[in-house]
């Protein structure tokens, strides 16, 4: 769907932290999202000159077949993207990351509506 789902899935972490925190956050999220767009581009185009590089015409024409940042459902395989698998979630940490989130999130429901 995406060749770059890590930064676009970070962008969209950070930008619902900002906006759980209020008006404060919404105003932060403008500058963010400029900010974090030019990081995730330059980033991205310097790690694709590698990969090409390194994975040559295979790299390309994934390259050339799958959009950088916005979605497209063109040949999207949905049972390819309905698995799972308890042996990729535990050698990817995704415990740890599902705790470590949700206590991020419950720190900033305590600060913002509770106190």
């Amino acid at each position: 769907m995406v060749r770059n789902p890590m930064y676009l899935s970070r962008y969209f972490i950070i930008l619902g932290i900002f906006l759980l925190v209020g008006v404060p956050g919404v105003w932060a999220a403008i500058p963010y999202t400029v900010i974090y767009g030019f990081y995730m581009v330059n980033r991205v185009e310097r790690e694709e000159k590698k990969l090409i590089d390194l994975f040559g015409k295979d790299y390309e024409d994934y390259y050339n077949s799958v959009p950088r940042f916005i979605p497209s459902f063109k040949g999207f395989d949905l049972q390819a993207v309905l698995f799972w698998n308890w042996e990729t979630f535990h050698e990817n940490h995704g415990a740890m990351n599902m705790i470590g989130l949700l206590v991020v999130y419950a720190i900033f429901y305590l600060f913002t509506f509770m106190i």
